[in-house]
């Protein structure tokens, strides 16, 4: 399971995206956070089966992807393009480490309902998180 908000921000502007931040694709669930400008070269990076030598250049902006699947979950980023497997629950953003936090204190296994509260939590603390709350499940 991945969920995310829906807030994107640029500088000082923040708006909600139409531009999903989570998606499903071969039977993975991906997450992206990062520069808006990132967003469609890496969509279309994992879409082509998101190999370390396909790589589109984005030197100038940050993102980072959390990949999930059946068993694991991985991150790659623009410091580091190798996929690094992670401990679940795990976030990126600005506000993922507020919802790991939120997850963990819940100290139960993690359902739909606590993914969304989480996420909330994260908007309520995060300056830059927001909008909506979107869940993906496997």
């Amino acid at each position: 399971m991945i969920a995310c908000d829906s807030q994107a921000t640029d500088g000082e502007t923040k708006e909600e995206i139409a531009f999903p931040k989570i998606r499903k694709l071969n039977g993975e669930l991906y997450g992206l956070s990062g520069h808006v400008s990132a967003r469609r070269p890496i969509w279309d990076w994992i879409r082509s089966g998101a190999e370390r030598k396909d790589l589109p250049d984005l030197d100038d902006y940050e993102w980072q992807v959390l990949r999930v699947n059946a068993r694991y979950a991985y991150v790659i980023d623009s410091d580091d393009f190798d996929w690094l497997r992670v401990n679940q629950p795990y976030g990126i953003g600005s506000g993922g480490k507020y919802a790991v936090a939120a997850l963990k204190a819940m100290g139960r296994d993690i359902n739909q309902d606590d993914m969304r509260h989480a996420v909330r939590i994260a908007c309520s603390i995060d300056a830059f998180s927001g909008g909506r709350v979107r869940i993906l499940a496997l």
